[in-house]
């Protein structure tokens, strides 16, 4: 459903924890990293089908040269294992390029307004690239989560998306979120960066709709 309301609630995220720590939330689809620093139910509103038993903790992988790794040159942050591992050697430039490229068609002005049971009502403004310039159309959701949201307008768009893994990390005042996803036939990681968790996952999201389907 096309809008033009404005919503201008967004979520924050706040994590507890001494100044030194940085925070992660996430999962994996195969249970074989899941991470999890609050339910991701209310961060998300998506469940993968074999996620059961999250487990809290700290991040503290040492096993690689913390100079291979991208992000954590440019952020101070490392990137989920599977990705450090895929991009390797990479400098900011090719790895922004590689994960977030410029999408034909993203998702953005994010903003969500709280209902009740859990529910959210979602707002964001769709812009589609073309030869003739950009187009804009303003879309609404209620769902529990940005990712569901997102999922449902990239799905009326005839791009599916599936989220395999889901990373979230809070960089400075913004946040950071990579993703594992796939369209069935092919699977990728990429990454998105937002002024909130909300914006964050557009992004993101918005990079694996031109990564799968470009």
């Amino acid at each position: 459903m096309e809008t033009t309301a404005s919503i201008t609630t967004t979520r924050t995220f706040n994590p507890t924890g001494t100044s030194a720590d940085f925070w992660e939330i996430g999962f994996d689809h195969n249970g074989d990293y899941t991470r999890m620093w609050r339910e991701i139910s209310d961060t998300v509103g998506y469940m993968p089908g074999t996620f059961t038993s999250p487990k809290r903790f700290r991040s503290d992988d040492r096993e690689q040269n913390k100079t291979d790794d991208p992000f954590y040159l440019h952020y101070g942050i490392r990137l989920p294992k599977q990705l450090r591992e895929e991009s390797v050697g990479m400098d900011w430039r090719e790895f922004v390029s590689t994960y977030a490229p410029t999408a034909s068609t993203t998702i953005s002005d994010m903003h969500s307004e709280q209902l009740r049971a859990g529910m959210w009502r979602f707002s964001a403004k769709i812009t589609t690239r073309g030869a003739r310039g950009p187009l804009h159309s303003y879309r609404e959701f209620t769902g529990t989560g940005p990712a569901q949201a997102v999922t449902h307008w990239l799905a009326d768009m005839g791009r599916g998306v599936e989220i395999l893994s889901f990373h979230q990390f809070t960089v400075f005042e913004a946040t950071a979120t990579f993703l594992k996803v796939t369209s069935g036939r092919r699977t990728v990681w990429v990454m998105g960066l937002g002024p909130d968790r909300d914006n964050s996952t557009a992004a993101a999201m918005s990079a694996a709709a031109q990564r799968l389907y470009a």
